[in-house]
């Protein structure tokens, strides 16, 4: 398994071009944070994820890759919305 600065690190750099904000707990679980590129503001949120499932890099990869997929559906919702004037 990756230190945890390691895997907060690997984690921002896969999310690139958006940011996002690692937050991991004493008690094991980690909370991810997306944030769109331009405007920062947060896109996207995925707490409660279990720091122990995340032994393997196929593990990583697929909390990557889910996380992506959600934050690319979240905005593409977000932007078809209609804006109010």
């Amino acid at each position: 398994m990756l230190s945890h600065p390691g895997l907060r690190h690997l984690i921002e750099i896969a999310i690139l071009p958006r940011a996002c904000s690692c937050d991991i707990r004493p008690d094991g679980s980690m909370t991810i944070q997306i944030l769109a590129p331009t405007t920062r503001d947060v896109e996207l949120t995925v707490a409660g994820i279990n720091l122990s499932t995340l032994s393997s890099s196929s593990a990583i990869v697929k909390l990557i890759a889910e996380i992506e997929e959600e934050a690319n559906a979240s905005y593409a919702a977000c932007n078809k919305m209609p804006r109010q004037t």
